[in-house]
This record gives C-alpha cells, sequence and structure tokens, in this order.
C-alpha cells in the first residue's frame, strides 16, 4: 500500500484508494442511517398509538424506551447569562474540559 497521505507543493493528497473505500463506506452508512431512522420512526408511532413506553426481548437483549415530547422544560440561556453578567459568569466557569480530536467526512 501507498503512503496513506503525500504532501505535494505544500498540500496533503489522500491516497485514492482510501478515498474511494471511504467514500463507499460513507454512502452506505448514510443509506444505513435512513434506514433505522424509518425504523425508529415506525415503532415510535406503534408505540405511541398502543400507549407503550418500553419494550424488552430479552433473547437479543434489545430494549426501547418511549420518551413522549415534553414543553416547557427549563433552559438556561448560557449566552445571554455571559453577556449580562460577565462577572459572574467568568466566576463560575471552568477551562479544564478537553475536547477530543475528531475528523469529519462530507460527501457531495
Amino acid at each position: 500500500m501507498n503512503e496513506l497521505i503525500t504532501i505535494v507543493e505544500d498540500r496533503a493528497i489522500l491516497d485514492s484508494e482510501m478515498i474511494q473505500s471511504l467514500i463507499v463506506v460513507e454512502k452506505q452508512m448514510k443509506e444505513l442511517k435512513e434506514i433505522q431512522d424509518t425504523y425508529k420512526r415506525a415503532i415510535k408511532e406503534a408505540m405511541e398509538k398502543k400507549n407503550v413506553i418500553k419494550l424488552l426481548d430479552e433473547i437479543s437483549g434489545l430494549s426501547i424506551t418511549y420518551i413522549s415530547a415534553q414543553t416547557n422544560l427549563e433552559k438556561f440561556n448560557k449566552e445571554k447569562f455571559q453577556e449580562e453578567h460577565p462577572d459572574l459568569y467568568d466566576q463560575y466557569v471552568t477551562m479544564d474540559g478537553k475536547k477530543s480530536a475528531y475528523i469529519t467526512v462530507k460527501i457531495k
């Protein structure tokens, strides 16, 4: 196998075999996600219709829980608080979090 990434004139180039493989996998995942969403939507509608909150298949271990939509939930507006009370915000915000490294792949 060739090098996965080569640098040509200060430009990173991904191996063409990897590009093609990645495109195939991304398309398959998109198709599978659409099928999964269709299944979930059908199950959700059936659970709503029959007023079922939880399904459990003991053989496969599959567990599905229905959580109904809720309104008037409390939501903290961080941006507004930070704008109106910057001193309090700075006093309580901590900078000890860590962001994981990841890559994003998009296919047209």
